[in-house]
């Protein structure tokens, strides 16, 4: 296949033919009936292929790569383990049109292009280079400056930092910053806020913004156990374990733990751990390196 699509790919010297065949490419990679993996072997040796990650990888082959649509792609990465193929194209595509005179249209596309990119490196625990792509979206300076002492590891100064620009919210001058900027802001601050155990900060900006993962955390963070029943009852809380966010039925097993429920603590660790298990196999492999295993195990 990386030999005989790109080649024919080359072949096809009409544009408006190619963009048909894109449009088929699209449709072929949307249908519901393409399953994650199949085992194939031979002479019982098996081994696990997945045939959207390999039709991506010989779609990286084509010479010029066709624009396939980004929120696909997005969708892609996540339910097919192609993170990697999908960050491959995405960052083809914004080096091509970042590097043209755009029109109002073309910029908004390229923002949609890093909203994906970050999407995909926020999945991999790549913080670093999330935080590295949201700032191209800032146009503030202080932005650049409060990230830069949190990379250095200044978190005391980086939350001073963030703070004066979320205050900025509340002023005239937060009209010059957009509302990606500031939810970059507020993202940083109660990270670094949790990170420095600052539960009670966090808990109130959960309740002001209806954060319910966030209230979650610090509930159970806290041993308040009425509170972490009710919010695992949440609407929030339920769709994100229905998701398969195993962080929200852990909390539930916790809750469990602490009610004496021990009759409950097997049945609900045994989802736990099927909710961590189905969320692994959509990882990249373990070798690769990506942060995200640590934070799963």
């Amino acid at each position: 296949l990386k030999v005989l699509l790109p080649a024919s790919w080359k072949d096809v010297s009409d544009h408006l033919l190619k963009v048909g065949i894109v449009s088929t490419i699209e449709s072929f990679l949307s249908c519901p009936f393409h399953s994650q993996s199949f085992k194939g072997g031979y002479n019982d040796s098996y081994s696990t292929r997945n045939a959207i990650k390999s039709f991506l990888s010989a779609m990286a082959c084509l010479e010029p790569l066709p624009m396939i649509d980004v929120d696909l792609l997005n969708t892609l990465a996540q339910n097919y383990n192609c993170w990697y193929e999908v960050l491959f194209i995405l960052e083809n595509q914004y080096s091509v049109l970042s590097a043209s005179n755009l029109s109002e249209s073309g910029n908004k596309h390229c923002e949609k292009i890093l909203l994906a990119m970050r999407h995909c490196y926020r999945g991999l625990g790549e913080t670093n280079i999330w935080t590295s792509l949201a700032l191209k979206s800032c146009s503030l300076p202080g932005s650049n400056y409060a990230a830069s002492l949190e990379v250095y590891g200044k978190v005391d100064r980086a939350l001073e930092a963030y703070t004066a620009l979320v205050d900025l919210v509340e002023s005239e001058e937060s009209a010059t910053a957009s509302q990606l900027e500031m939810d970059f802001w507020e993202e940083r601050w109660s990270h670094l806020q949790r990170e420095e155990q600052q539960l009670a900060v966090v808990s109130e900006f959960a309740e002001q913004t209806q954060r319910d993962d966030l209230l979650l955390e610090c509930a159970w963070r806290e041993r308040d156990w009425d509170k972490v029943r009710l919010l695992c009852s949440s609407p929030g809380i339920v769709a994100a374990v229905e998701a398969g966010n195993p962080a929200m039925k852990i909390c539930e097993t916790l809750s469990a733990v602490a009610d004496g429920k021990l009759g409950d603590v097997e049945n609900l660790h045994a989802q736990s751990s099927q909710l961590c298990l189905y969320k692994w196999q959509f990882l990249p492999q373990f070798s690769g390196g990506s942060s995200v295993h640590a934070k799963l195990l």
